[in-house]
Order: structure tokens, then sequence, then C-alpha cells
């Protein structure tokens, strides 16, 4: 600063750490980072790295120079520098799994494999044998099954283990493991001889699921439907003859028909698709992408991005997790099959849903005239979900409600009108250990995968400043800091307007605020997440001090310290002033003559020559002389001629 003083002055310059802005960036479907903010410099701050499933850590990339451990340390700190921000992002690798392939000996498989071009850092890695070959997570993997001689022999299935304890079967000549590879396989495809009566039988779409017949039935082909991860069954539709789907097993995934060779039969599934819905205080900030309770459609195995902003006035605080879903029943015509009318749910085809312990679900069938929707624990609606199992009914607004107990045994339970037959789905459930889980709640980005169906709030709270960070010192030289308006005795919180008053002490005057934006006193101030901190700045007083003699001819005033004439001066409260009566020729000092603005030294009065004293008010001081009184006797003598006397 420049700047031409006309007065004496106190200058203080106040010093603060700068902060700066650390980022560490999520991955979307490969994990999380942690410790974004706003630090400053020197702090060290945590920083964490969480791979999604499948994945694994691998190391740090961006300003990796700050980091207190080494880049491949997930759990790590950083030291913040002091002249730029820092961003961090988390590198994540797929894990790797084995994949075993076989057949029977009446054919053969390919694999055909491709990579998530995003995702992938490494492709097939090593072929440890005819039969095993490691793949990374990202890769997907369509298997296909030709028989050795197709006049003679058709695929009939595929026999999978998953992780050496899953086992399971599909029946589409071509797999597809997907969405991506999820682990260890052991996979064998099995043909059969040509069936006397063949038919095309096929899926829809094919990434959905596959359709096979039993074997063990050969005269009436028993039908199986199995989706795929991700999917749930729709039902069966039969073109040409059908004579053995009767209403309504064709929604079951196990049927038993006849058909002749001219028919197709193909199995209908749908993909798995969730509401999230994020709850929010509009005056209080945003969260990308969505309106504060309204539901926003995410299919199965899909990456919830979002971040929240808050508005000038508040701060994100943290995501929570609201254990209440809301599910709109309806009843309308099938998609697939539009003579009949079907459960829809969320305005999903009878979809298969997907429940976690510890929640409580809400299925509104309201705007259904005749049909009560209900849980059971069995396909068929013999045994049905009471209160015994949190199940409650209010059969006025037509609204059932299911609190899962976190103790509740049935992996799945089945939903349909009460009263009719086969008309609904399934229902998975889920432990509340395997249901959304919010790692970081306090940061203000996610980044998770869905599947199932979620309720979240993001809370967000008043920014404040603590009142020290905005007055770091409420007691100065020369004075004290009052505030008054503030509704905390602790914080400031951003939007509240407060008034700080600036008391000088005695001898001191108010000079100036710190931040020079201003320098009224009493003064408003309004605090924002941009509010510095601010100072009172005090000056002592100046007093004059006028040093006479009574009379000039008798003797003069001497500053003690320089011995130079002394008739006037200005001092600031508190400086010790040294003067001295200096008598002339003839005279003498008698004593000092004063007002009551002046306070003596110790060991020092009106009666020394010399005195030191400090002033309290503007003085005059008068030294006293007077001439010297001198004796003088005469006596007279004679003396003769001869000096006698």
């Amino acid at each position: 600063v420049y700047f031409s003083p006309s007065s004496d002055h106190n200058i203080s310059a106040t010093f603060a750490k700068k902060t700066f802005t650390l980022t560490v960036e999520n991955v979307a479907g490969r994990g999380e980072g942690n410790g974004s903010g706003i630090y400053e410099y020197g702090e060290i701050v945590d920083v964490t790295a969480l791979p999604n499933e499948h994945f694994e850590f691998d190391y740090w990339s961006g300003d990796t120079e700050y980091l207190v451990e080494a880049n491949e340390s997930a759990a790590n700190q950083i030291i913040m520098p002091p002249d730029s921000n820092v961003s961090l992002v988390p590198v994540f690798k797929p894990l790797l799994y084995n994949v075993v392939v076989e057949s029977d000996f009446n054919g053969s498989v390919d694999v055909n494999v491709s990579y998530l071009a995003s995702l992938i850092d490494n492709f097939q890695v090593e072929e440890n044998s005819s039969t095993l070959k490691e793949y990374n997570a990202t890769s997907d993997l369509v298997l296909f099954a030709t028989p050795d001689d197709p006049s003679i022999y058709a695929f009939d299935k595929w026999q999978i283990i998953k992780n050496e304890g899953t086992s399971y079967n599909m029946w589409n000549a071509n797999l597809t493991l997907n969405p991506y590879l999820d682990g260890n396989y052991s996979i064998k495809a099995f043909f059969e001889l040509l069936p006397e009566t063949p038919f095309l039988l096929s899926s829809s779409p094919s990434i959905g699921g596959s359709a096979g017949r039993a074997s063990d039935h050969p005269t009436q082909p028993r039908l199986i439907a199995e989706p795929s991860i991700g999917y749930g069954f729709l039902g069966w539709v039969v073109k040409g003859d059908n004579t053995g789907i009767p209403y309504p097993d064709w929604r079951r995934q196990e049927i038993d028909l006849n058909v002749s060779t001219d028919s197709n039969v193909t199995a209908h599934f749908q993909k798995q698709s969730f509401l999230v819905t994020i709850d929010y205080n509009n005056s209080q900030g945003s969260v990308d992408g969505f309106s504060s309770g309204v539901s926003e459609d995410f299919e199965y195995g899909t990456t919830l991005s979002t971040a929240s902003t808050p508005t000038s006035d508040y701060e994100f605080s943290h995501w929570e997790i609201l254990n209440d879903i809301d599910f709109v029943v309806e009843f309308n015509a099938s998609e697939i099959n539009s003579s009949i009318s079907r459960i829809f749910i969320n305005q999903l085809e009878t979809p298969q849903l997907t429940l976690v312990k510890g929640y409580t679900y809400d299925f509104n069938y309201s705007s259904i005239s005749g049909n009560d929707f209900r849980l059971y624990f069995d396909e068929d609606g013999t045994s049905s979900l009471g209160s015994d199992a949190n199940v409650s009914v209010d059969t006025t607004n037509k609204i059932l409600t299911f609190s899962i107990p976190i103790d509740f045994s049935d992996e799945e339970i089945f939903y349909k009108f009460a009263g009719s037959q086969y008309s609904g789905n399934k229902i998975k459930i889920l432990d509340t250990s395997d249901g959304f889980s919010l790692n970081f709640p306090n940061q203000s980005t996610l980044s998770k995968t869905i599947f199932h169906d979620l309720h979240l709030k993001a809370h967000f709270e008043r920014g404040y400043h603590q009142i020290e960070q905005i007055l770091p010192e409420q007691s100065p030289d020369g004075g004290t800091i009052s505030l008054s308006g503030n509704s905390d005795s602790e914080n400031l919180f951003y939007g509240e307007t407060v008034t700080i008053t600036a008391n000088n002490l005695t001898h001191w005057e108010f000079s100036h605020w710190s931040d020079n934006s201003q320098n009224d006193n009493p003064r408003t101030l309004t605090i924002s997440r941009d509010t510095e901190s601010i100072e009172a700045i005090f000056n002592t007083l100046d007093y004059s001090l006028n040093g006479l003699s009574n009379s000039d001819s008798y003797g003069t005033v001497l500053s003690a310290s320089t011995d130079a004439p002394f008739s006037s001066g200005t001092f600031w409260a508190g400086d010790i002033v040294s003067l001295r009566a200096n008598p002339l020729l003839g005279n003498k000092f008698v004593s000092w003559q004063t007002d009551q603005n002046i306070s003596f030294s110790s060991g020092y009065s009106e009666t020394n020559q010399t005195i030191e004293f400090r002033l309290v008010e503007d003085a005059i001081l008068t030294a006293q002389f007077r001439e010297i009184d001198y004796n003088v006797s005469v006596v007279l003598s004679t003396i003769d001629y001869f000096d006698n006397v």
C-alpha cells in the first residue's frame, strides 16, 4: 500500500494461510474417491479410494507429488501445497477371472470376447490350457454352441457353475455372460438328438435370457425360461399351432405344451428398471439431474452419477438413505399379449422386483377395482404374507405396506391379485448388507451402481464461519470488539447480518478496520462464504503539553533528554515525558505548578527540578522560579596612619 500520513498512526498487517481446493474424483463404473474439499496450505488431508465390485485399486494419478504415502496406497494422505489447487484421480483395474469352456462329444464351442473400452486396461492376459482362459471383469463373453452333425444333433443346454458353487442351466445356443464377467465360471455345452417334433424356440431380446426344453420331457415338451442377470421374465408367445399354453400358464417360467413343427415359441424378457428419488430443499441447494421428490429411471447395473450444489448461504452436509419406497400398481393391457390385462408396477409390465430388508414398501393399487394386490410365499398364492411378516393393508385407500423385517428368512416371494390365477412375478429379497450403501455420505458427489429402487435425501446446512475466524482478536491493543445480532454464540451463519462495534479504551481512539472496506463504527456486516477476518485498529490519543516559566528572566524549561528549550509539544498517551527546570543566574527553582492532567512517574513530584510523567489530557506545566536572597553584613572600622584599627 502507498499513502501519505497526515498524523501518527499504528499500522498492522494481518496474514492468514492460503486455502486451496482438493478434488478427488469418482471414476464412474470403477470406484469412488474421497477427500475433496477446501483446505489450508500445509494441512494434511486423508484421501481414500474405494473400488466397486469386480475392481481393485491400482494407483493414484494427478498431483501425486503431494502424497504422503506411495501412490499405490489406497488409504493415503496429501499435504496441501502453498500455491495451487490439487487434483487426484484413483485408478482402478478390473479383477481377473478364469473361464473354463467345454462341450460333450457331440458338438463344439467357440468364444467371442469384447471389452468395454472406457473401463479396460488389459485385454486377455494368459491362456493356461486349451480350455482355461483368464479374462478381466470388463469382458463381454459370447459362447456359440455348434453340433457336429446338425442333421442328427441339436443344442440342448449350457451347464454353468459360478465360483465353484452356484449351478444353473441356460438354453440359448448363443450364450452371453452379461452385463460383464463377474466371477470364475465353468461352462459346458450339451447336445441331444433332434426331437421328433422340432419347433423354433427363441428369446426376446436375445440378451435378456434363454429359453430351453427340458430333456426329461420328450413327448410333451417342458419349456423353461431363464432371465439373464438384470432381466425379468414377461411371458411366452407362440405363433403357429398354439394348442398347449392355456391361460394363464403363458406367464409362468416353466410350462408344458404341445406344438407343431411350424410353431415359433418366444420367451419374452424385460430389462429391470428402478426408480431413484432424491429429496432436497430447493432453497438450500440442488442435485444434478434431479428435481426434488421426482423419480428418475435407471436400468439395472447403470451408474448413478450426480453431485449436490448448495446455494450461496448453505453448504452440503450429507446424503441419507430413506428406507421408504412407493410403488404404483395398475392393471393394463399386456404389451406381449394385448388381449390380456396384467399387473403394472411403476408403469412396468409385471416386473421382477428387488426389495431390501429393513425397508418399508407401499404398494398403492387404488386405481384398480375388483382386485386386491397381495404378497405370497409361493407362486400359486396358497400362502399369503400377513401381519407376522410385517404386512398390513389399508383396505379403504387400497395400500399394502410391507416393512421387511431384518430377520426375514425368505429370499424369494411373489406378488399377484388375490383370488386370481398366477398374475404376478417374483420378488427378490436382499439382505441389508447387500443393498445400496453410502461409502462416503459426506462427499457431495455420488457414483454408485443401481440394482434396486432407491430413495435418497441430500442434506444441506446453513454455512457458517466460527466467530473467532471472522474476529480473531476481540481484545486488541487499545480496545475491544463487541458483536450483536448473531443467532449463535460460537458461529456466524451465511446470510446473517450482524453489527460489530469497536470500543476504545481510555486514552485510545478507533482508527479503522483492517480490511479497509469501510470504517463505519458501529459497522453492519452480512456474512457470506467469502467473508474474511476483520480486526479493529486503535491509536493512542495525542495530548498537547505547554511548558512555561513564571518569568523568563528567572529561568527556562528544558527537555531533560536533550537539554533543548521546551515550550510546547504533542505526545501520545502513555509516552513518558521528561522536563527539567533551568533557573538563570541569581534565581532558583521552587516547584512545578501543574493541573490534574499529569501523572507523575514513581519517585517524582512537583518539587523535583527534573520530572518524569505521562499525560492523561492536554496539560500546562509552569516552572516556578524566584530570585535568590543574599544576607549582607557591614562592619565599619577605622585605622590610623600606621594601619592600626
